[in-house]
């Protein structure tokens, strides 16, 4: 019941065979005016539209498990969680996934993930092969910041591999297996790892540099989300140290502030109750000085009025006394004389 493709109807069509020819008549094609679209093209239509729907959102995809076969509640069965993982085919895709690359970063977000990792990214030429011309003039300068720290990293990861390996090594204990099917030659000295070009290193780190993307094994991952958290560790550690130094610095600066003023009003204090009480000794020794004083001088009034001094004294004003009277007296009787004398000759005139 279903009809012909446009493509099918056309080529039968276009055919010389007598058969053919007679059953165009018969053919329901997709160009047909009142013809519908056949089942494979609405199938490939509705897969272009998923397709399209699917590159510009971000998609994630949920398995189910079943905790156990009566479906109970708060009743986990490990083994059959393990079971449905492996049979669905959940471990194997977990397991091609870490194989590959399963880590994948835009180069904006790389850089801002990991900037970091390389602060002078403009300038660094420490981590670039000294053998290999890796940093060409036609790229643009984002590229080559972007380079420089993928050179970094790369470095850093195969430092702290080596590193590793040579304490395996050293060890009794054998290394854990690994998956080589990507492995390369590990370089035995950084010299050696130098030599390599950009793409050898850093496939040797385990990482690689697309043309929009970062693309990270599991081991590289990990190891470059360590050293990140690790210099985020020394940061954070050394902003809460500073930051707790200049907390401390200004509790000890207001404590002693709070301290001087306790002292100065302490001191004031013992200095306003010195200062009175040296006020009322002060006030007391004038009220002791100045009835001193009375008492001296009433002494010495009665001393000079009583005993010798004072009665020479006596004499003396009492002579004085008398010499006055006698002179005074004297001067009296001569003015009321003259005055009489003077009374008389007058009328004597008269």
């Amino acid at each position: 019941k279903d009809q012909l493709p446009a493509a099918s109807a056309e080529l039968l069509e276009s055919s010389d065979f007598e058969l053919m020819g007679q059953l165009k008549k018969y053919v329901r094609s997709e160009g047909a005016k009142i013809a519908m679209k056949s089942l494979g093209k609405q199938f490939s239509d509705s897969l272009k539209i998923l397709r399209a729907r699917i590159d510009v959102t971000m998609p994630h995809y949920v398995r189910c498990l079943k905790p156990n076969d009566a479906l109970e509640p708060d009743n986990f069965d490990p083994k059959n969680i393990v079971e449905q993982l492996r049979y669905c085919g959940v471990l194997e895709a977990v397991r091609v996934s870490r194989a590959g690359y399963p880590t994948r970063y835009p180069h904006e977000i790389f850089i801002t993930r990991y900037y970091m990792l390389c602060p002078d990214r403009s300038s660094d030429t420490d981590n670039l092969s000294p053998y290999h011309r890796e940093i060409s003039a036609n790229l643009t300068e984002d590229q080559k910041q972007l380079k420089r720290l993928v050179s970094r990293v790369a470095t850093e990861v195969w430092k702290i591999e080596h590193e590793m390996f040579k304490r395996t090594a050293q060890s009794s204990a054998p290394p854990e297996p690994k998956d080589n099917r990507h492995a390369l030659a590990q370089p035995k000295s950084l010299d050696e790892f130098m030599r390599l070009d950009f793409s050898s290193r850093c496939a040797v780190a385990g990482l690689q540099l697309g043309k929009t993307k970062v693309f990270l094994r599991r081991e590289a991952f990990e190891c470059i989300e360590s050293i990140r958290n690790e210099k985020f560790g020394r940061n954070v550690t050394k902003i809460s140290k500073t930051w707790r130094r200049y907390a401390a610095e200004q509790n000890l600066r207001q404590s002693r502030q709070a301290a001087i003023t306790i002292q100065c009003l302490i001191r004031m204090g013992l200095a306003l109750a010195k200062t009175s009480q040296l006020m009322k000794s002060f006030k007391a020794y004038l009220r002791m000085k100045s009835a001193a004083g009375k008492i001296q001088r009433s002494y010495k009034k009665y001393h000079a009025v009583t005993y010798k001094e004072g009665a020479d004294l006596r004499r003396a004003k009492s002579a004085v006394v008398t010499i006055q009277s006698g002179i005074r007296g004297r001067l009296a009787r001569k003015r009321v004389f003259a005055l009489v004398h003077s009374i008389a000759k007058f009328q004597s005139q008269v």
